[in-house]
């Protein structure tokens, strides 16, 4: 016998096991994301108390196929705090908010990255948010501000900045592990307008910061592998 009959009958052999395999061998399809559900984040945080509020149909809308949690927590120490939580499988769940704020108008400031020790630390994204209205009649303008974080969670780990978002969404589409559960988990509360407020915003956030905290121990049990975090 040749050797290149050898070879083609040892190649005719290989892909005759490969097209076996194809049709024998099933993977186990992934366990049906669960998300995250209103019981499972706390009710009271601290002194702050929350209570859920009806989701924007135009939120619902864009992310049809995602768990959306929307909540307001409130505290006679401070201003009301929002919450939302979001969780699914489809890539389109992820989004920089930045993106949508600056598109609605508003302006970002002092855009950052935080270390929060929960107890393990862990890296958040933070900045302030404020937009400009003016009156049609008066003509009159207010400033309204707002002090926000967000974190991700993708493929397991914590990310807090959009390059490093768009480089786990690029490793998952390249790894096939698009059904792998991502969330975006974001905590936001009016700041005071006033130059003079500086030191009341300083507390603002400080209390923010605790919260999210918080938040985030209730949390990471439930979206962490192993509960890290």
């Amino acid at each position: 016998m040749s050797q290149i009959r050898r070879m083609g009958y040892i190649l005719t052999g290989i892909l005759g096991l490969a097209v076996l395999a194809a049709f024998v061998w099933r993977p186990v399809p992934p366990d049906k994301f669960k998300g995250i559900s209103s019981s499972q984040i706390p009710q009271v945080i601290g002194s702050y108390k929350g209570v859920d509020i009806p989701l924007d149909p135009v939120v619902r809308a864009a992310l049809p196929s995602a768990d959306i949690i929307d909540r307001r927590y409130e505290s006679k120490d401070g201003p009301a705090i929002d919450v939302t939580v979001i969780g699914g499988t489809g890539r389109n769940e992820l989004h920089d908010p930045r993106s949508c704020l600056v598109g609605a108008g508003w302006q970002i400031q002092n855009d950052r990255v935080e270390k929060l020790a929960v107890p393990a630390d862990i890296f958040i994204r933070t900045c302030q948010v404020s937009q400009t209205t003016h009156a049609s009649i008066s003509g009159d303008s207010e400033t309204s501000s707002d002090d926000m974080m967000y974190l991700y969670v993708v493929n397991g780990s914590t990310v807090a900045s959009a390059s490093a978002i768009r480089w786990n969404l690029l490793k998952s589409d390249l790894l096939e592990q698009n059904d792998q559960p991502v969330y975006f988990i974001r905590t936001i509360t009016p700041l005071y307008s006033s130059p003079g407020d500086s030191a009341a915003n300083a507390a603002v956030h400080e209390r923010l910061e605790h919260f999210t905290a918080e938040l985030w121990k209730a949390l990471s049990p439930i979206i962490l592998p192993g509960g890290r975090g």
